[in-house]
């Protein structure tokens, strides 16, 4: 472990990679372990939280999180499972190649392939497929070309419609 004139710590490195990030650690040489790092709080009482918490900018602007929780924290999202989140009122963004994949709004509003949200409770832009049934008490389909549908009220009253 080598903490550098820069202020950097090396933890499984000599020297410095990437952008000089003020930690960096090199898991090559940890033998059969397949793990790189382990954050494990071996506090035994249900009331404890085992989580990372990450800043951006002035105080308070972004915090996010990954973590677990126990079984009687005051957040009862983290009780007994992994979570990952913000806990300041912002979106939590899913990015894959660098590029936004998925949206969770501050307001919980979930957008999929779109990045403005219209207030619908789950929004996705581009083509979708349901493999089994869908059920709302009002389903909105738009769209244009050859789109087979039938549809069946929570009544039970049936309606088909082909549209082109």
């Amino acid at each position: 472990m080598t903490l550098d004139a820069s202020g950097r710590l090396l933890v499984g490195r000599t020297l410095t990679t990437g952008d000089g990030e003020v930690l960096q650690v090199n898991g090559n040489n940890n033998g059969s372990n397949i793990y790189t790092a382990v954050f494990q709080n071996t506090n035994t009482a249900n009331t404890v939280y085992n989580a990372v918490r990450f800043y951006q900018g002035q105080l308070g602007t972004a915090i996010g999180y990954v973590g677990t929780g126990g079984s009687a924290v005051g957040n009862t999202s983290f009780r007994n499972t992994f979570v990952a989140g913000t806990q300041s009122n912002n979106d939590f963004v899913l990015n894959t190649n660098d590029t936004e994949r998925m949206r969770i709004t501050s307001g919980g509003n979930v957008l999929v392939g779109t990045t403005t949200d219209n207030g619908a409770r789950l929004q996705v832009s581009g083509a979708g497929t349901f493999s089994s049934s869908v059920q709302s008490s009002s389903l909105i389909v738009a769209g244009s070309g050859y789109f087979p549908a039938k549809l069946i009220t929570m009544g039970g009253a049936e309606f088909s419609r082909y549209n082109t």
